[in-house]
């Protein structure tokens, strides 16, 4: 398969996994498009980890190299970070899916080589709902156009020659598409920088051209990705001609979506259930441009087996998380896009709050990860800082919290839902909230918060207040506008810390049917005298169906309880008519 054996392809994959760790941070410091978030590098690295990691579950002298290819895509699919590592993980997936098309096997190996390589780029750009040039894609699209062409000149070449012509030619290809790119997107002009993506792909191929015999991989390194030699014309042309206009005062802080949403869905062909796995990309596809911007949805079959066993991998920038959710997930109007399919790994980070941070020289010194069934608070615990792993088609698992957790280069805080979550987790992490219900999770992100809000200048947030999390130079490295703030905290104190307010939280669940359940519910709940000086802070975290009656019932009956009382309503985004009620003194 175009020269490379199974062994080949597990050195390729190793290598291109090494080269992208080893280059993360030049790739993560040249990150201004689509967003100035700076973690290019580390998405591609970390899916080329995936990718390798699947091989080695293979005794690769025992498979064939179409087979470790597979592993190899199926890894990328799984593992797959952020914009450019999903369009990366289509990438190496269509690699593989070329491999086993018919007519494939009599090609001549360079011949093999261009095509794969061209199939691999036409999965790539089908699965971004709005490509650019400039990026990736383009890096991509140059890249076959030369390697087809080189394949061409190579007859009466032997297979290794040809294949070092073919796979040299297309590195060059994305060489130069590379050097072109701030020509072609305004924003690298203005940032005077090569695109991120794009070198990241140069560097995958120069790894496979490497792997082939061909030139050494140190040819396509480079120490930065600056451009200094972009003129002011070429400015002005990638400002007022390319595909986006530039926002000169705010260029390195453009965001396309306030949140980033990410979600596996893996579903078993049925056509009495919805779309087949050939459609359902471009179902999916269409829906999340309806709702944000960046979007990219790239599949593939789990099983070499059964090509029924599909799984889609989902990507979108958007101001609307909870309406992504709703389309892949399911709620009022019913299952998901997908019906039948089992949604999982959905991961919600503020990408805003992390641009703010980068612009202000920070970074969040600590790493928390959130768990909640209820999709309508995810909104405000990611806004906290927090990436938040909400409930898919199923209870919250391990791998779905690792998924988050590799967002932080330390391990991090993790804030539990329930026991089933908190015995999942692995001994390693050490620092875990044991919280048992999403009324937990409200109260201990707040202490977290709170414990972190050294600043003059931010009071912290109330003991059960969500809503008043919205500092995340303060929340997440304890500093003020000007950096003075405290030392790196303290992990086991913030658990701690959160720990101490989850035991002193009084709440009770109801699903009431009459006014005396409310009446009892309330008894129970305000049973405990309350400390002197303290007032009561009761949220209320309602399910989507929740009587409307019952609940102006519930806010009169606290009030009635403690006239100074502080009621917050919190809608959960469940289907249900449940309501949790938690009080505090503060």
């Amino acid at each position: 398969m175009f020269g490379l054996s199974p062994d080949g392809v597990l050195l390729w994959i190793t290598q291109a996994a090494r080269v992208l760790d080893n280059n993360k941070d030049v790739l993560n410091s040249a990150n201004v498009f689509p967003v100035a978030d700076s973690d290019t590098g580390t998405n591609m690295a970390l899916t080329m980890r995936a990718s390798r990691a699947e091989i080695t579950k293979l005794d690769v002298s025992h498979v064939s190299s179409a087979t470790a290819l597979s592993a190899a895509g199926r890894g990328a699919l799984l593992g797959a970070r952020g914009n450019s590592g999903v369009i990366l993980a289509e990438f190496i997936t269509g690699l593989a899916q070329a491999a086993v098309d018919q007519g494939f096997a009599e090609l001549s190996p360079a011949q093999q080589l261009a095509t794969a390589l061209g199939a691999a780029h036409a999965g790539a750009t089908h699965a971004v709902g709005n490509p650019v040039d400039g990026t990736i894609l383009t890096a991509g699209s140059e890249a076959i156009t030369a390697a087809a062409h080189a394949a061409t000149q190579v007859q009466g070449h032997s297979a290794i020659s040809a294949l070092r012509a073919v796979s040299g030619a297309a590195t060059d290809g994305a060489i130069a598409a590379l050097e072109r790119s701030p020509r072609e997107l305004a924003v690298l002009a203005r940032s005077n920088v090569l695109d991120a993506g794009a070198y990241g792909l140069v560097l995958v191929l120069a790894s496979l051209e490497q792997t082939l015999g061909g030139r050494e991989l140190a040819h396509a390194l480079r120490q930065d990705l600056h451009s200094p030699d972009v003129g002011t014309e070429d400015v002005f042309e990638a400002v007022h001609h390319g595909p986006h206009e530039l926002d000169l005062l705010n260029a390195h802080s453009d965001i396309d979506g306030e949140f980033e949403v990410m979600a596996l869905i893996h579903k078993q062909a049925d056509p009495t259930l919805g779309p087949t796995p050939v459609a359902g990309g471009s179902v999916l596809r269409a829906g999340l441009q309806e709702l944000g911007e960046s979007v990219v949805v790239v599949g593939g079959s789990l099983s070499d087996a059964d090509q029924d066993d599909f799984l889609w991998h989902c990507h979108v920038h958007t101001d609307v998380p909870e309406q992504v959710l709703n389309f892949i997930c399911g709620g009022l109007q019913g299952p998901g896009i997908i019906a039948g399919a089992e949604v999982s790994q959905i991961v919600i980070r503020s990408l805003s709050q992390q641009v703010r941070q980068l612009d202000a020289g920070q970074g969040p010194q600590v790493g928390l990860v959130v768990c909640t069934d209820s999709p309508g608070i995810a909104v405000d615990l990611a806004r906290s800082g927090a990436v938040v792993v909400v409930r898919g088609t199923h209870e919250i698992r391990w791998a779905d919290i690792e998924r988050a957790a590799l967002e932080f280069a330390a391990d991090p805080i993790v804030v539990s839902n329930s026991d089933s979550i908190t015995a999942a987790v692995p001994d390693s992490f050490t620092h875990v909230v044991a919280g048992k219900d999403d009324i937990h999770v409200i109260a201990a992100v707040a202490a977290i918060t709170q414990e972190l809000s050294q600043s003059a200048f931010f009071a912290g947030p109330t003991g059960g207040n969500l809503s008043d999390i919205d500092d995340v130079e303060t929340v997440m490295t304890g500093t003020d506008g000007d950096g003075i703030g405290s030392s790196t905290p303290d992990l086991q104190a913030l658990v701690d810390a959160a720990e101490q307010v989850i035991a002193q939280v009084q709440y009770v669940s109801l699903e009431p049917e009459s006014n005396r359940d409310l009446v009892a519910a309330l008894d129970q709940l305000f049973a405990r005298p309350a400390a002197p000086d303290t007032i009561p802070v009761v949220t209320v975290l309602v399910d989507q169906e929740f009587p409307t009656r019952f609940l102006s019932d519930l806010i009169v009956g606290i009030e009635s309880r403690h006239r100074e009382a502080e009621v917050i309503t919190l809608t959960s985004g469940k289907n249900g008519s449940a309501a949790t009620v938690c009080l505090e003194w503060m």
